[in-house]
């Protein structure tokens, strides 16, 4: 069993949606996101209090994932532990986290849309992941 956010968690989940292509941002997209290269840390607080960091970054039509926090990520989003399993199954709402104040977020919002879809997309790969995630 794979703890979530652990970088052998980290490490299976890109190996999970590595042959998965994303969708393009659309021409409405901000400009951060306009040419398809954009990077989020999740920042997540754990039960015990400590704090836990994963990039999701976008680049040639492919999400990856590294375990840490990137300093130029494009947007940093600041969540509980249950908001970053949301985050992290396409589900979170950021408009909900953000009014709550359960998220707190630093950068550009675009980039934390995008990542969202982002998400979304991979979400049907990720089965035998999340049967396998303690969290």
């Amino acid at each position: 069993m794979l703890r979530f956010l652990s970088p052998e968690w980290v490490a299976a989940f890109g190996e999970a949606v590595s042959p998965i292509e994303v969708p393009e941002t659309g021409a409405d997209a901000g400009l951060a996101v306009r040419h398809g290269e954009f990077a989020t840390c999740v920042m997540a607080r754990t039960e015990s209090g400590d704090t836990v960091s994963v990039t999701l970054t976008v680049a040639g039509g492919r999400l990856t994932a590294s375990a840490g926090a990137a300093r130029d990520a494009a947007v940093t989003v600041r969540v509980g532990w249950n908001d970053a399993i949301a985050f992290m199954a396409g589900t979170w709402a950021p408009t909900t986290g953000l009014a709550g104040g359960r998220a707190q977020v630093r950068g550009d919002l675009c980039v934390l849309r995008a990542t969202g879809l982002a998400l979304e997309a991979v979400q049907p790969y990720l089965f035998a992941l999340r049967e396998d995630t303690g969290y």
